[in-house]
């Protein structure tokens, strides 16, 4: 129990170095908490060749700060975790965090919380990855890891000035395994590496933003996606930006659900753009009965070079709702000499079902350009007008194509 400020640094030159190691593996009853708890502002740095670590809160072990914290871990060739709360441990910090997890060749983890464990900040807490190794993650979450913001969250995922380093495995926020992440403020991300995601999100998991939620995924040579989600739920309670591209020759999405749910109660925009011939990008792609609800209006850009461009992709039992207005633009950008293989503002196939509320306005180019393309027992609605400018360089090209489906205006 410290009662003031606390300044404590860990360095090991072969072994793994740990600023703060609170854990209880069996010197106190298994139904009791070890507890390291500052008073004031921490400032807490962990460095060597190995493996380091800032706070470590294992096997029912705690940290509390009641002031600000200031967590450095930094390896020249070891993994790196700023913080890691696991099996029942808990790190809570009571006013603004900031965290830097930094390696020359490991993975690189700002935030770990797993097996049933929880790290808790009260204020804005600032996160920064860089590293040359497989994997950055600003939090990684799992078995039941909870990770709680009461205000903003901010990301700085790869991608840093004046750093070398190019990770290939790049996440904001990775949740599986029935992992929970609540951010009450707002949640501004950045990634940039080979592989690269927002939120990443799987297996019975959930991430809650109460503020607005921006993105931006830059890829050098794979895939970028804003959020991946899988078997599990994101719900956002203010307005959504996602920008997503590759300079690869991987797919690109804005949003990409598989058996999940996505809410998104404020406006939604999205961009998304590829540059490889082989890259196929998509606004939203919802597959086996995903829910996608956007409540208010939504505006979608789409431009790829040679690949397929579909603003909306629903198949297999997938609903995607638009609470109010659609404006939807496949390729034909000012500026862009990018074209488009098979353009479509909205795809829906094997019994999925979309719905627009509002109007529907569509501007899609490419070689082969549809505005609605709806097969295999499917269905579109559009409450309010309906309006489509489509343009193809060398096939054909259809306001409305529809085969055993219906379209409602």
């Amino acid at each position: 129990d410290i009662t003031g400020a606390a300044k404590i640094q860990a360095v090991s030159s072969r072994s793994t170095a740990i600023g703060i190691n609170s854990n209880n593996s069996g010197s106190v009853a298994g139904t009791e908490h070890a507890l390291t708890q500052i008073g004031g502002d921490a400032s807490i740095k962990a460095s060597g060749a190995g493996n380091t670590i800032g706070i470590s809160a294992f096997s029912n072990g705690d940290v509390a700060i009641e002031g600000k914290a200031e967590v450095t871990a930094v390896s020249s060739a070891g993994s790196v975790l700023g913080i890691n709360a696991n099996s029942g441990g808990k790190v809570t910090v009571a006013k603004a965090a900031g965290i830097l997890a930094q390696s020359n060749k490991g993975d690189a983890f700002a935030i770990q919380s797993w097996n049933s464990s929880a790290a808790v900040f009260q204020e804005t807490a600032q996160i920064v990855v860089d590293t040359g190794g497989s994997n950055a993650k600003g939090i990684y979450a799992g078995n039941g890891g909870q990770v709680n913001f009461a205000k903003d969250a901010i990301f700085k995922i790869g991608g840093l000035e004046n750093s070398n380093k190019t990770a290939y495995y790049v996440r904001a926020i990775t949740a599986m395994q029935n992992a929970d992440i609540k951010i009450n403020g707002d949640a501004v991300l950045s990634v940039s590496g080979v592989d690269t995601i927002g939120l990443d999100v799987s297996n019975s998991s959930k991430i809650t933003v109460g503020g607005k939620y921006s993105v931006v995924a830059d890829s050098t040579t794979g895939g970028a996606q804003g959020m991946g989600v899988s078997a599990s739920e994101i719900k956002l309670g203010s307005d959504c930006t996602i920008v997503a591209g590759s300079k690869g020759d991987k797919n690109v999405y804005g949003i990409n659900g598989n058996s999940s749910k996505i809410d998104v109660a404020g406006m939604t925009v999205i961009a998304a753009v590829a540059d490889s011939f082989y890259s196929n990008v998509y606004g939203i792609q919802g597959w086996n009965s995903t829910v996608v609800d956007l409540q208010k209006e939504t505006q979608i850009v789409i431009d790829t070079n040679g690949g397929d461009a579909k603003g909306i992709y629903a198949w297999n039992g997938t609903n995607v709702n638009f609470g109010n207005d659609a404006i939807i633009q496949i390729g034909g950008l000012d500026g862009s000499d990018k074209n488009s293989g098979y353009a479509r503002a909205i795809t829906a196939m094997k019994n999925s079902e979309v719905k627009i509320s509002g109007d529907a306005i569509f501007a899609v180019s490419g070689e082969d350009a549809i505005g609605l393309d709806v097969s295999d027992n499917s269905k579109i609605t559009v409450d309010g007008r309906y309006s489509a400018a489509i343009q193809a360089s060398a096939a054909g090209a259809k306001g409305i194509g529809v085969s055993g489906s219906e379209i409602r205006l």
